[in-house]
């Protein structure tokens, strides 16, 4: 099929999928003329271009086929803000496998690519993750330290307690406040180690307020 059925196939489904059209033939008939080892060829072009539709549709075509050969395109797609959602669900799809893949530069992603990066990575549950999330949370500044307070705080690994309990001091209100739900989320399972290292490493009023959170 010529390039401009291939990608009439994947903005057909986009259409379906939102329920904007309602030719389900049509579909079927888009479909159909895709080879299926054409996927990864075809997604691969689909989200590489420009019409937001087609990238979106490819996105959800892989959401139900988990490619993982398109983990680089799928970030790169993930840089632009209105394909956040989908492409947290394409990621999702991937499996496990692909949790070290999403690791590796994460400080050098974008930031639209990075909160889906952590919402992966939290969502998949790699303790493996833990390590360089602390490391986010340690040496970035602003947006990307209170994505990691929230993955961290989603992964519930108890290595990460103290170095959000750090964070409650910040004067970024929403830095703190992610540190807050961060805790919470920990003291669920861990309450008194939550509190033990606040005391340790917290002043009065910032462990009352650890206490009076968790």
């Amino acid at each position: 099929p010529s390039k401009g059925t291939r990608l009439a196939a994947v903005l057909a489904l986009s259409s379906w999928r939102r329920r904007h059209d309602p030719s389900r033939n049509r579909l079927d008939a888009c479909l159909a003329k895709l080879d299926p080892g054409m996927l990864p060829s075809v997604c691969e072009e689909a989200l590489g271009g420009a019409q937001l539709e087609v990238r979106e549709g490819a996105l959800e075509l892989l959401s139900l086929k988990g490619e993982r050969s398109l983990l680089e395109s799928v970030l790169l797609a993930a840089e632009d803000e209105r394909l956040e959602e989908a492409a947290l669900t394409a990621l999702l799809a991937m499996g496990p496998s692909i949790a070290e893949s999403l690791l590796l530069g994460l400080e050098r992603l974008a930031p639209a690519a990075r909160r889906v990066v952590l919402g992966a990575l939290s969502q998949l549950g790699d303790e493996r993750a833990v390590i360089p999330l602390v490391g986010l949370l340690e040496l970035g500044e602003g947006e990307a330290q209170l994505e990691a307070a929230r993955a961290l705080g989603e992964l519930g690994d108890g290595r990460a307690i103290e170095p959000i309990a750090r964070l409650l001091g910040r004067t970024d209100r929403r830095v703190a406040g992610a540190a807050v739900e961060a805790l919470v989320r920990l003291a669920k399972q861990e309450r008194e180690a939550v509190l033990e290292i606040c005391r340790a490493n917290l002043d009065a009023a910032d462990t009352r307020r650890a206490a009076d959170v968790c």
